[in-house]
């Protein structure tokens, strides 16, 4: 039985900061969107279609060793906050109450592995793993979507490839993706042609959770935008590749930074300290742009004795959901900031 109590007080294991380049890359995730032959795709589906679904999909999720241990919910059953916390920490997607019929998620106790049922496909796998390390995140994602054509029939055309609601991931249905942290370019101001020229090669940058999402935090994610025409390999070597010289920029960001302007440079990672350190109200928005200075400052090694997880962690554990849910469910807004600053001055800390 899954217990939101204890979800809110730690972050997914794929949040440790310990996998490769784990300085610039949080986290690695590749999804893999399927249909079922025989079923109406969800956007065109009746409730009673994605029901049937659903209950044909979760006994055989439930069989499946890639997913075991496993967590198993039908969203409709599921409160609004705590719906959200499944939001925040990439369990679930967002939808309204009456769109939540037939919707399910499943996954690993450790959530390096999740199936959405009935999102934007009927089918969407996901995998991830820490740091920079997609080939891990594609091998655990996989490793279930092949467990699961053992007993279920994708949708797929000999000329097309896998077949998907959304035109842009007919083909493979493979996004790998990047969760970057990149201050150094931002604070040259080399960002913004950086990722048109990444646009330009087909590659997607958005905010940190996704399309449609906003910038907090210097964090972006860049994934592939085709998935015609490529193998699942290729286009897992065409991120990496690509993000590896992203990698690079980011680390001559950061040298252009403590040559020509240390001093400011300096100045702003302590006074997002300070302010991390003693503030007593705090948005989701400040907390993480604060603790992206920190980060930076630690990086650079202007800052000894903070424990880097904490901004890892603070992408889940200071979203509004979580701390609702941690600590207190009647909180007002003004409340639930006060907690977060309280969280946040609890975990920076310097030794």
């Amino acid at each position: 039985m899954i217990s939101f109590d204890d979800m809110v007080t730690a972050p997914s294991t794929w949040l440790a900061g310990d996998g490769p380049h784990a300085d610039k890359v949080i986290s690695s995730r590749a999804r893999i969107a399927r249909n079922l032959s025989g079923y109406c795709f969800p956007h065109r589906a009746k409730p009673e279609d994605r029901l049937r679904l659903a209950d044909t999909v979760l006994p055989v999720l439930q069989s499946l060793p890639g997913l075991r241990p496993c967590h198993f919910l039908r969203l409709a059953d599921v409160s609004a906050l705590d719906l959200e916390i499944l939001v925040e920490r990439h369990l679930a997607d967002s939808a309204s109450a009456a769109g939540l019929v037939g919707k399910a998620t499943a996954f690993r106790r450790d959530e390096r592995v999740v199936v959405l049922i009935n999102a934007e496909d009927h089918l969407r796998i996901s995998g991830f793993a820490p740091g920079f390390d997609l080939w891990d995140a594609l091998r655990v994602a996989k490793e279930v979507e092949s467990e699961l054509e053992y007993y279920v029939e994708p949708s797929y055309s000999e000329q097309w490839g896998y077949l998907t609601s959304c035109p842009t991931n007919v083909g493979t249905g493979l996004r790998a993706s990047l969760l970057v942290h990149l201050p150094g370019l931002v604070l040259t101001r080399e960002v913004g042609k950086v990722m048109h020229g990444l646009s330009q090669i087909g590659l997607a940058v958005r905010g940190f959770r996704g399309e449609g999402s906003e910038v907090v935090g210097n964090l972006f994610q860049v994934s592939n935008q085709v998935t015609l025409g490529k193998s699942e390999e290729e286009t897992v070597e065409t991120v990496h590749q690509v993000t590896a010289q992203l990698l690079q920029y980011e680390h001559q960001a950061r040298e252009v930074l403590v040559r020509d302007a240390k001093a400011q440079v300096e100045d702003k990672i302590w006074r997002a300290l300070g302010l991390l350190r003693t503030a007593r109200l705090l948005t989701t928005v400040e907390a993480l742009g604060l603790a992206s200075a920190v980060r930076l400052g630690v990086d650079l090694g202007v800052i000894q004795g903070v424990d880097t997880s904490a901004f890892n962690e603070m992408i889940q554990l200071a979203q509004p959901a979580h701390v609702q849910r941690r600590e207190g469910e009647g909180l007002t807004a003004e409340e639930r900031d006060a907690m977060r600053a309280a969280y946040v001055r609890r975990r920076i800390l310097i030794e």
